[in-house]
């Protein structure tokens, strides 16, 4: 796919009363188009048109190739497939040099781990393909996201009911349920990307506007980074129990404080619903000038703990701002978008 391109095009007359533009002819290559093919044709919010390819029959894959030297660094080789992941190529092909084979071999549980539906179909001298064998239709975007607040809330619940437990074998599986909140993270960026490359409709993300896919966006990673910080608790609330003491009473409610405001912002996403947001907002308004205090505490690992219960009472709150500024958008385009004819 061509990176993103602009410039002018000049207005034809066509007939005594129409008018019409070219095609950039890069992007009716790029989209397999032919004449007399058909594109839909969207009035944006802004009065600007969108033009999307129609989607009929069997579209080619997309393959993108990651090129692997002896001397490159496994963390580069991981982001350069993720992106490719994330940009909707549906097959990536790596291709190696022989020194660098057991770098390769090292990274292929990592790259099958990170991203849903990645699945390794062919390997030979030098190269490994990955399909994404995920059907596009089977995990929708709002069920992914759905599946991500979930599978971080029992995080949460896990981290706090063990941590109360003094059950350090619960505590020391938290961090591999991250790893499904990630993939479902990536997933869920794949498709709002698929969208903006002109590779899906909008409608498929259950939108009505591309205006929504940046408060969209920021509430996927706001699930995800507490899904992190539920990884810190964890293993923070292990090494305090291991070494024979316990949570501070404070610091176990300051927690459950950000499970409850987490938990709603959830709801509230998932249910676009503005009552659940302004529960949020109640919680941390009760806080003068929204500044969260920490207990005092001697412990290290406990101050640890309430600074990520703070960032997760954060990352709610900014979770449960999404749900105004959505209804704000489609306020808008119901007022602003005119009919076309």
């Amino acid at each position: 796919m061509p990176s993103r391109r602009s410039g002018e095009r000049s207005i034809i007359q066509v007939g005594d009363s129409a008018l019409a533009i070219t095609l950039p002819s890069w992007w009716t290559r790029a989209h397999g188009l032919k004449p007399r093919m058909k594109v839909a044709v969207e009035v944006m919010a802004d009065g600007s048109l969108r033009i999307t390819p129609r989607r009929e029959g069997r579209r080619e894959p997309l393959t993108g190739v990651v090129r692997v030297s002896g001397d490159r660094a496994e963390g580069s080789i991981v982001r350069e497939v993720v992106a490719s992941y994330l940009a909707g190529f549906t097959r990536i092909r790596v291709e190696y040099e022989e020194r660098a084979y057991n770098k390769i071999m090292g990274l292929r549980r990592v790259l099958e781990d990170v991203m849903l539906g990645l699945t390794l179909v062919e390997e030979g001298p030098g190269y490994m393909e990955y399909y994404v064998t995920v059907d596009p239709g089977s995990i929708g975007f709002w069920e992914a996201v759905e599946k991500a607040f979930k599978a971080t809330l029992s995080m949460l619940r896990i981290t706090i009911d063990s941590a109360e437990r003094g059950d350090t074998a619960s505590l020391r599986t938290v961090p591999d349920r991250d790893t499904l909140v990630d993939r479902l993270y990536l997933y869920a960026n794949r498709k709002v990307n698929m969208v903006l490359l002109g590779l899906e409709s909008f409608q498929s993300l259950g939108l009505v506007s591309l205006a929504e896919i940046p408060s969209l966006v920021m509430a996927v990673k706001s699930i995800e980074r507490v899904a992190d910080h539920t990884v810190l608790i964890a293993r923070n609330s292990e090494s305090i129990l291991t070494s024979g003491g316990s949570l501070p009473g404070p610091v176990v409610d300051m927690v459950k404080k950000a499970y409850v405001a987490f938990e709603t912002s959830g709801r509230a996403l998932l249910g676009r619903s503005k009552k659940a947001a302004e529960e949020v907002s109640k919680i941390i308004d009760k806080y003068p000038g929204r500044i969260i205090p920490t207990p005092e505490v001697q412990l290290p690992e406990a101050t640890l703990i309430v600074d990520s219960a703070r960032r997760i009472l954060g990352y709610s709150l900014d979770i449960a701002e999404t749900v105004f500024d959505l209804n704000g958008v489609r306020n808008a385009l119901q007022r602003a978008t005119p009919t076309l004819s």
